[in-house]
């Protein structure tokens, strides 16, 4: 569910760059100015107060409630979305569910009744892990130990190991599985695994987003004259700026630019000229099914 990294100003140039992926679809409701920017998948507008406000959890489905970011403040729990709690009172067969249900990772051993067991994070990254040595193999995916060393499960000794950040440079033929895990490409050519840019997809409809698990941020990317490439948020005009950038920039009136929405420090804390209204979880996971 929360995909929450370190904050970049509003003041880095917007043409071309990496976002973290707190910045994907990232911004809260109260963000939102006027009652067209209050998106109704998960903001109510409150006609009464000219505010746009967070839905109850007791709207949403399983899959909705699976995929909204921490702000909302809600969890999947006894067949209904409900207020989220702590996140030591959740517990699921499938690990990764403990990601989307709050400030939540998994304990990757089955406790006695079989599940796995949900804990506070331990750092910030997609899929955080306190440490790879011991966990199981389903928990060896795309997880992130303290320091930025991605798990990846060794085939040869049956274990969970760290990698370092420079992963793609680490791979060869052995370990050719190895590679989309690290959001690399397979070079069949020289038997290494090679880091993968918007400018190496060479389909239109792969042509989205490129994550970058050992950086921890996502490029988008646009299909243009029939190549890939990094997408320019300069060209983004206030009518486009919303759904253009994945509803990760909001259009500032005051500066007339297209912004990146910055996530508020905590509930107080509010900045009026970002906006966002998206399910973080659901670009998430569309970016790890392009990977």
């Amino acid at each position: 569910m929360k995909l929450f990294l370190i904050l970049i100003s509003l003041s880095f140039s917007i043409q071309g760059i990496s976002l973290k992926l707190n910045q994907v679809g990232g911004c809260t409701c109260a963000m939102a100015s006027v009652q067209t920017e209050c998106i109704p998948s998960t903001c109510d507008w409150d006609t009464t107060t000219s505010k746009c406000i967070n839905k109850s959890c007791d709207k949403f489905t399983m899959e909705m409630c699976d995929q909204l970011p921490d702000y909302l403040k809600c969890a999947w729990k006894d067949n209904s979305c409900q207020t989220f709690t702590k996140c030591s009172d959740y517990s699921y067969s499938d690990g990764f569910k403990c990601f989307r249900v709050g400030p939540c990772q998994a304990i990757f051993k089955k406790n006695t009744a079989g599940l796995y067991q949900c804990t506070d994070k331990t750092n910030d990254s997609m899929h955080s892990i306190d440490s790879c040595i011991g966990i199981d193999q389903e928990g060896c995916i795309e997880t992130v130990q303290n320091d930025g060393k991605v798990c990846y499960w060794n085939p040869n000794t049956s274990t969970c190991e760290a990698w370092s950040n420079s992963a793609c440079s680490n791979f060869d033929n052995t370990a050719q599985s190895a590679c989309p895990k690290f959001s690399c490409d397979y070079n069949t050519a020289t038997g290494k695994c090679t880091t993968r840019t918007c400018n190496t997809i060479a389909i239109d409809t792969a042509c989205t987003m490129v994550w970058d698990i050992t950086q921890q941020v996502a490029t988008q990317c646009k299909w243009a004259n029939s190549n890939c490439m990094e997408f320019d948020y300069a060209t983004l005009t206030q009518s486009t700026c919303l759904m253009g950038s994945n509803l990760s920039y909001k259009w500032n009136s005051s500066t007339s630019k297209c912004e990146v929405c910055v996530q508020p420090k905590n509930d107080e804390d509010t900045d009026d000229t970002s906006f966002t209204i998206q399910i973080q979880g659901l670009f998430a996971l569309l970016i790890f099914i392009i990977i």
